[in-house]
């Protein structure tokens, strides 16, 4: 059985966060989102997603950060 893919959402705007989580739901993706650079880092480090989809500009930390 094929796993399906997780894709980690990180963005700031709620609108946003949740037009992307509900767009690659649709496609069929399973979705995990993240509000801030933190958050983030600790779902990474926790569920391995398959791919992030990343704001660069967000208040705590920004996407550059995160990346590093």
């Amino acid at each position: 059985m094929q796993k399906t893919p997780t894709i980690l959402i990180v963005e700031n705007n709620c609108n946003q966060r949740t037009l992307y989580a509900e767009e690659l739901a649709d496609e069929g993706y399973y979705v995990v989102c993240a509000s801030q650079g933190c958050e983030a880092l600790d779902i990474v480090e926790c569920q391995h997603p398959d791919a992030v989809v990343l704001d660069i500009n967000m208040p705590d930390m920004d996407g550059l950060e995160v990346l590093s």
